[in-house]
């Protein structure tokens, strides 16, 4: 889930009545977790977003049709966390840290 903490003048945002607080909860049917999830999605030409209104709680599932590499205007709440998967590839710095190195390198 992102939460809202800027919307853009003249937007695409701003035109689908976006404000600050609401949160946007999914994309095509699929969870949004992250930043990451934003960037993936708003590169379609056309998609769906679920956002919930920060007065109301209500959830509403928007259609959203614009030009390609065209932004929403959205800015988020920064999520400083760190995440880990739970892939466990062979070329990952992350899981794959032989033991033994100083400790500031582990997660």
């Amino acid at each position: 889930m992102l939460k809202i903490t800027k919307v853009k003048r003249n937007s695409i945002a701003k035109a689908l009545g976006l404000e600050v607080g609401d949160e946007i909860i999914a994309f095509d049917g699929y969870a949004c977790e992250d930043e990451l999830d934003y960037l993936y999605y708003v590169e379609a030409e056309e998609f769906t977003m679920t956002v919930r209104d920060h007065r109301s709680g209500e959830e509403a599932t928007v259609e959203i049709e614009k030009d390609e590499g065209e932004d929403l205007g959205l800015e988020f709440e920064k999520n400083t966390s760190i995440k880990t998967c739970h892939n466990r590839c062979v070329f990952c710095f992350v899981d794959q840290m032989p033991k033994g190195m100083r400790e500031s390198l582990y997660i």
